[in-house]
């Protein structure tokens, strides 16, 4: 058993740097996505955003919103964290995450806001939980090369699984319990 400390000396600082460049370099360019209408862009974020819309409500109770806000976070981080088993694709998903919150925000307010995307208290613990993700599927992805051997890759996503639930899942449980109340703080007024 590894302790906390030995799980995030696991991070690896330049790799979540990079994931949070390549989330900016999305972020930058959702505006254009956004306007040229690139629907292959475009399909995905809106798709959830209208399932969200549809199956969560501001007027839902407050544990409905935080468990539905913190599985949806959950397994989407999950996801980047295995996207490592393809190579490249963290690198993809860093670059499509900043662009997919670039697109529903354009969608919801028409313009983007930098300052409130990164300091407002739930991208302070959520932002930086995906960043981690993303660069713990970039040490899977280059675990497995140049040999391709999955017993090294393994290794690499058993320590990320330990970075998963002993450093993403608490960051993300701290933003989903502030965007909850968030939510129920701007619903009342």
């Amino acid at each position: 058993m590894l302790h906390y400390s030995d799980v995030l000396r696991i991070i690896d600082l330049k790799l979540t740097i990079l994931c949070g460049m390549l989330f900016c370099f999305g972020l930058l360019v959702s505006p254009w996505v956004f306007k040229k209408q690139l629907k292959i862009f475009l399909f995905f974020p809106l798709w959830i955003w209208r399932l969200v819309k549809k199956y969560l409500s501001p007027n839902d109770p407050f544990l409905k919103i935080f468990l539905f806000i913190f599985f949806f976070n959950s397994l989407s981080l999950f996801a980047n964290l295995i996207s490592g088993f393809l190579l490249g694709f963290p690198v993809i998903f860093a670059i499509l995450l900043g662009i997919n919150v670039g697109i529903i925000i354009l969608t919801e307010t028409g313009r983007l806001d930098y300052i409130a995307i990164f300091l407002n208290p739930v991208s302070l613990f959520e932002l930086p939980a995906a960043w981690i993700s993303l660069s713990m599927g970039i040490k899977i992805s280059i675990s497995l090369y140049p040999n391709f051997l999955f017993c090294s890759s393994l290794q690499m996503f058993y320590k990320g699984l330990y970075v998963y639930f002993l450093v993403i899942i608490p960051l993300l449980i701290i933003s989903g319990l502030i965007e909850t109340s968030l939510i129920k703080a701007f619903t009342k007024n």
